[in-house]
């Protein structure tokens, strides 16, 4: 779903109907599960109305309910979903917040986006593109936290009472993520702020996790950059626009620049080594190690396959 709209808090999307305060729209996320409708800033109940808006099994993106189309309101949720993910703790962000964290998402677009990953740091792979949805230690998503700090590459956790001081990836799989090899959940290895420390439950004194990255190498040999597109550009890396990036949603892309950066790494440097690793330049011929880089690809690739389809090996992030 690409939002549209433009100006102060509105949306224009599928139907292209009456442009409404975001606000009302994030009353009425629920419209189509209880069959509600809005009515004065309240969602009202309304059985009959949700008979309005399904056709064939489907919904009908330009029927009006509450004063705007069903594809405005579900487009308006998606865009504020991105751009405030569980930072509001619940309660729909007043219309003047929302508004000044739509210019927030303005400005990173015209001035540089920051690109995040999760990067092998012998090979200089990155094995994860970190999306919105990417956890964090510290238990929130990427989206949740300050994805406009392009000039300290910081982005710390908005959530109340989250002290975490900037993202730190932590691998997993869906709401599966990696345990520590002493069996323990990451939240017994949290610390205060948010960070990796000893456990809370046993003698372990640091987060570990048995499993390996898909890349071969163990947790520990990862961590997490943040760059900017100057940064990646000195380093010969991918900085490719998501689509056209004129939507404010497109701030938050964290490391995405297209639906093939959503693959691990070494699948991704499997079809091309510019898609996970630097690209080689004049004065920075490829090393021996850079080289190994690239046969490791093409192994994830040949495991893939080997497994037809099936669960593949390794620290497998869902972004």
């Amino acid at each position: 779903m690409k939002p549209t709209g433009r100006g102060r808090g509105v949306s224009r999307g599928r139907g292209r109907g009456r442009a409404v305060p975001f606000a009302h729209h994030y009353e009425a996320q629920g419209l189509l599960q209880r069959g509600g409708a809005v009515s004065g800033g309240t969602l009202e109940p309304r059985l009959p109305r949700r008979a309005a808006v399904e056709t064939g099994g489907g919904l009908d993106f330009a029927a009006v309910v509450g004063g705007a189309t069903v594809g405005a309101h579900i487009d308006a949720f998606e865009e504020y979903n991105l751009l405030v993910g569980e930072s509001d703790g619940g309660a729909a962000l007043p219309q003047r917040e929302f508004d000044s964290l739509k210019r927030k998402a303005h400005k990173v677009l015209e001035s540089g986006r920051i690109f995040v990953t999760w990067r092998n740091l012998s090979m200089g792979m990155d094995c994860v593109n970190v999306g919105p949805h990417s956890r964090c230690f510290c238990g929130h998503s990427y989206k949740a936290h300050a994805w406009w700090e392009n000039k300290s590459k910081k982005p710390r956790c908005r959530c109340k009472g989250c002290a975490c001081p900037s993202f730190s990836y932590l691998p997993g799989r869906g709401a599966q993520h990696a345990r520590c090899s002493c069996k323990h959940l990451p939240e017994d290895h949290r610390s205060a702020r948010g960070l990796p420390a000893k456990c809370s439950k046993c003698a372990c004194k640091c987060f570990a996790p048995a499993a390996r990255c898909a890349c071969g190498a163990p947790y520990g040999d990862h961590a997490t950059i943040v760059e900017t597109v100057h940064d990646r550009r000195a380093a010969g890396r991918s900085t490719e626009p998501l689509w056209d990036e004129r939507s404010e949603t497109h701030a938050v892309a964290g490391g995405l620049t297209s639906f093939a950066s959503l693959a691990p790494g070494v699948d991704r440097a499997a079809l091309h080594p510019s898609l996970a690793l630097p690209r080689p330049t004049a004065s920075r011929r490829p090393t021996a190690r850079r080289r190994r880089a690239g046969r490791a690809g093409a192994a994830g690739a040949a495991r893939s396959r080997a497994v037809a389809g099936g669960p593949r090996p390794g620290l497998r992030g869902l972004h």
